[in-house]
């Protein structure tokens, strides 16, 4: 059985223990409150567009989910799942007040943006009209899903955490294709997007991090391939990246972490794994570059979801993308 077909079949499975009235309360419940939590980021920090990256993840899980044969409208589970989706990167807010060195009463020090986000649902009461059964499955899905490392599905799961790791693959799967079909190009071609980013990672990873470009570093370089062979146990490790050609890597990385190929397929289709192999090759030797594209061409292969001519021709990738993200015409016509 594919992972989608033990995804599916948990989502039938929780359709008999939550209703769509439940999710309805507590979406209106998130949608009253979180107005005011992010008018509280400032319009020029790069998390801002944050505010409506949920949206656009639910849009992806939706399409993913009917691509699976999935009716979201008559499935209570799939609802729930593009809930968890829509709702899971609110405690970024937080993180930026952190950054501002404000520290909210009832939040964890140190807890990721996902655990932030549970605080603020427990606090607004948009959990209450679950059952506690559900709730476990709520919370594993957003708290984890901007964990380091994907949670690990029990040697022999219980039929509720089953359904809560399943979920939060989901949750996690579809965060990256949101990031890498929406996000991607604008952190290859615009200096508003890198100097915002540039200052996150100076707060959280590296006061050495610059936003310019430059060669990869040899730790980020051995990191990556390694990863692309042993299939992603190894980490690329923020704290190593020196540059953005370091960060694009990293984000290339991502990929190794898709848990559904359903998933793993849309990303490819997005052209974004294309589009930073075409940035870096412009940057790098033509060495480099091979070492990278071989093994990220490989392990898209061991996955069934690319062929031998991955990555050919990347030029005509980043040329496109870099007229499209300069042309005004372009991006009127949503090109």
């Amino acid at each position: 059985m594919t992972l989608e077909q033990q995804f599916i079949e948990a989502l039938d499975r929780i359709s008999s223990i939550c209703t769509p009235e439940q999710i309805q309360d507590a979406d209106t419940i998130i949608s009253i409150k979180t107005p005011s939590l992010w008018n509280q980021v400032p319009n020029n920090h790069v998390w801002r567009k944050k505010e409506h990256h949920g949206k656009k993840t639910e849009q992806e899980g939706r399409g993913i989910l009917a691509s699976m044969g999935v009716d979201t409208e008559k499935n209570c589970g799939a609802r729930l799942a593009l809930f968890c989706a829509k709702h899971h990167d609110h405690g970024r807010v937080i993180e930026v007040k952190y950054g501002n060195k404000i520290f909210p009463q009832g939040f964890e020090q140190g807890a990721t943006h996902g655990g932030h986000t549970m605080t603020l649902l427990y606090f607004w009461g948009a959990l209450k009209p679950f059952r506690p059964d559900v709730i476990d499955i709520i919370h594993r899905a957003i708290a984890t899903h901007s964990d380091k490392i994907s949670p690990e599905m029990p040697p022999e799961p219980s039929p509720i955490d089953q359904a809560a790791t399943l979920f939060a693959w989901f949750t996690r799967d579809i965060d990256k294709l949101t990031f890498y079909h929406h996000e991607v190009p604008a952190c290859i071609f615009s200096n508003q997007e890198r100097i915002g980013q540039s200052k996150i990672i100076h707060e959280g990873y590296n006061e050495n991090y610059s936003s310019r470009d430059n060669f990869i570093s040899p730790e980020i370089l051995k990191s990556y391939l390694t990863r692309m062979t042993d299939g992603g146990k190894t980490h690329v490790e923020r704290a190593d990246m020196r540059n953005n050609c370091d960060y694009m890597l990293q984000v290339a990385s991502q990929i190794c972490d898709v848990k559904y190929n359903t998933i793993l397929q849309e990303i490819i289709k997005t052209n974004a794994i294309q589009l930073i192999l075409g940035y870096l090759s412009h940057i790098q030797t033509w060495g480099i570059y091979k070492d990278i594209l071989s093994a990220t061409r490989q392990y898209l292969i061991s996955r069934g979801v690319a062929g031998e001519n991955f990555g050919e021709k990347p030029n005509d990738y980043y040329n496109h993308y870099k007229h499209s993200f300069n042309c005004p015409i372009c991006k009127e016509l949503g090109v």
